[in-house]
């Protein structure tokens, strides 16, 4: 014994449990040092396909649309011996979260038309027959009584369902008004209520107003029982599809209401994919049909190809995929709080965070206070020196300068092989870009840089393979020839990143994507576009290529988009592809082209919208402002600085504006005159 020390005798077992203690810290700091990495148990597969199941009405037997009682329990029981538990629409694709075991499968269930059959009450002497919990006693026979029976076997199951309702909801003739107590059930009892039309007509004969109308009454009708409900869906009568409009069964108002869902869905005819598949279409979510002829085919295919199956790692947050899949995976789809676990059978290879959608170190370096000026000019030092001695008595501290125009001409030597192969560097108006940013850093501004995206009249002359076409395959033109490249081309897609990709090496604070649209002009009903899609995906898809290429570097990314974009009208939205509240979820700024002068007579109500530049400016911010709630985008909204249509621009024009801008709490602008002339706007800015 040392002295002064207690006396410690240890037996052997208590060795036994000191050794085990330490072997255990052991395993923690080893672990803790990233040498052993802890995959899941059995290989998980979160990109496969997933089991959206689609049930009518439930009766004494099989039938066209009818699933007997005995058949939907023999269902059950099937899916719960193979492994699938159930899952929410809410949860799997608007949260992205898959609540299920370790090794299980997602399962939704989904239960179209609201029909008696799918959800009763017990009914004796004209009255309920008392339930639990205060509500009346469901029918065993009915698809919620045979779920709920099957829920108190199987615990683990789960109980989750989705019923969508026309505007008669599981009416029964005994007491008809039983209808709010049934969705107040399914809500209580962890199931969920989505839209199928109000009176189940057929979209693709509607225009876009009755598409609104028909969503909108059947949502206010849920919310009569459930007030402040969010349908998770909205699924298609006959899995048909609109002819036009197909945004508004995401978002839409009619008289009054508004209505929101993430997805819809078909009726048939195969299991789906995750929302942060490359393939997943929002609008178009497979359903499997549950009669003898489709679930026996997708249960024998799910076990002759168990790679191809969703399988849960348990972990809501932790997207499991094999590397194989990599490619597969739509990183900017994700919530910004999960990370992927890539796998190679259970061996875990690798991580990826998901993508920080907003950062506000990023938002400090966005277009602020600044004006347009050409590669012509930002090719000029005396123009550049004009501009640097201007800045420091206006208080302007940001500059857009182009570097590929609606030509395709682009200023400056890039090494992109695309712009070299066709020649649109050739002239070299910028000599030096990287020096010039430097230049303009220096003296204390922030340089945006502008690339024309989808007009680029030398490509679709170069490369007329990349043109947008119209009948028959032909080169579609604009009402001065071929201007226009395709959205959809992902070659397209690839060249002007590549370019803010330059740009941003180069220097720049951040890369500024205007004509990212379709055209408006000539006979655009006559451009050609992919079967079952509309313009609005290549738009949003080329945003989500470009913000996973992109949000690496400490950079802004910005888009111009139409002023009338912001009054959300469905023929602009249909003839452009701009969604402004979908696009902004892909940027960092908006910077939406309120110019009264592009207001045609009669805009609004207002005769002459050219002589409102305040009305105007601030009708446009506000307008921009609701459509980018919760986006974290910031706007920076662009004004007028030249006097096309204008009777008297001065001074006083260019201030109406920037107090527009100012009384709706914007702290930045940006001036365009397309020949750089801003003698008004520094004038106006010096009062």
């Amino acid at each position: 014994m040392v002295h002064g020390m207690p006396c410690v005798i240890i037996t052997l077992s208590m060795k036994r449990i000191f050794l085990a203690a330490v072997l255990c810290s052991f395993c923690v700091l080893i672990a803790s040092c990233g040498v052993v990495k802890k995959g899941p148990s059995i290989p998980a597969n979160e990109l496969g396909r997933v089991f959206v199941v689609e049930y009518h009405r439930i009766g004494d037997k099989n039938g066209n649309w009818i699933r007997g009682r005995d058949s939907f329990k023999k269902d059950l029981e099937t899916f719960y011996k193979m492994g699938f538990r159930l899952v929410s629409i809410k949860d799997f694709f608007n949260s992205g979260l898959t609540k299920v075991p370790e090794g299980k499968k997602p399962l939704i269930l989904t239960f179209d038309d609201g029909h008696p059959t799918q959800f009763r009450f017990l009914i004796m002497n004209g009255t309920t027959v008392e339930g639990e919990g205060g509500l009346p006693k469901v029918d065993p026979d009915c698809a919620v009584g045979i779920l709920d029976e099957f829920s108190k076997k199987h615990p683990d199951f789960g109980r989750s369902a989705t019923f969508f309702v026309n505007g008669q909801m599981f009416y029964q003739k005994e007491c008809p008004s039983l209808w709010k107590m049934k969705l107040q059930y399914l809500k209580k009892t962890g199931r969920e209520i989505g839209n199928h039309t109000f009176g189940h007509e057929i979209l693709s004969k509607l225009s876009y107003n009755e598409i609104k109308k028909t969503l909108a009454l059947l949502q206010a009708k849920i919310e009569e029982a459930l007030p402040s409900y969010e349908a998770s869906s909205v699924a298609l009568p006959d899995g048909i599809l609109p002819k036009k409009g197909r945004w508004l069964l995401q978002d839409g108002s009619w008289a009054g209401k508004e209505y929101h869902y993430k997805i819809s869905l078909l009726v048939g005819w195969s299991p789906t994919h995750p929302m942060y598949h490359r393939d997943f279409d929002p609008a178009m979510v497979q359903r499997i049909q549950a009669d003898d002829a489709e679930l026996p085919k997708w249960f024998s295919y799910m076990e002759k190809h168990p790679g191809e199956i969703f399988v849960s790692d348990g972990d809501p947050m932790t997207i499991t995929i094999q590397a194989k899949d990599r490619d597969k995976l739509d990183i900017s789809a994700l919530n910004e709080n999960m990370k992927v676990r890539i796998c190679e059978g259970t061996k875990v290879t690798g991580e990826i965070k998901a993508l920080k959608k907003k950062d506000s170190i990023i938002k400090n370096k966005a277009a602020d206070k600044g004006v347009y000026y050409t590669f012509h000019s930002a090719g000029l030092d005396s123009k550049i020196d004009h501009l640097i001695e201007k800045y420091r008595t206006s208080g302007l501290d940001t500059v857009v300068i182009d570097l590929k125009d609606i030509e395709g001409t682009v200023g400056c030597r890039v090494d992109v092989p695309l712009a070299q192969k066709i020649g649109a560097c050739d002239r070299v108006y910028i000599q030096n870009f990287s020096g010039l940013i430097e230049k303009l850093h220096k003296a204390g501004i922030r340089v945006s840089v502008r690339i024309a995206v989808f007009k680029d009249r030398l490509l679709a002359k170069k490369r007329p393979d990349l043109a947008l076409k119209g009948p028959g395959g032909r080169a579609w033109t604009e009402n001065d020839g071929i201007n226009w490249v395709n959205p959809f081309h992902p070659e397209v897609c690839d060249y002007n990143i590549d370019l803010a990709e330059f740009a941003i090496k180069a220097g720049a604070d951040e890369v500024q994507f205007d004509y990212i649209r379709f055209p408006e002009k000539g006979r655009v009903e006559n451009i050609s576009i992919p079967k079952d899609k509309e313009k609005f995906y290549a738009i949003e898809g080329f945003l989500k290529k470009a913000y996973e290429r992109l949000h690496k570097y400490d950079a802004s990314i910005a888009i111009d988009v139409f002023g009338v974009m912001s009054w959300l009208k469905d023929a602009d939205i249909a003839i452009t592809g701009q969604r402004v509240e979908y696009m902004a979820k892909y940027v960092h700024n908006v910077c939406p082209m309120l110019y009264p002068s592009h207001f045609d007579k009669g805009f609004d109500g207002y005769k002459s919208p050219v002589n409102e530049p305040y009305l105007f400016i601030k009708r446009g911010c506000e307008k921009t402002a609701v459509l980018l709630k919760g986006s974290g985008a910031k706007m920076t909204p662009w004004i007028q600085g030249f006097d096309w249509r204008v009777k008297d621009f001065n001074e006083d024009y260019v201030l109406k504006q920037l107090k527009a801008v100012k009384d709706c709490g914007i702290s930045g602008f940006l001036v365009w005159n397309a020949g750089n002339k801003y003698s008004v706007t520094y004038s106006a800015l010096s009062q």
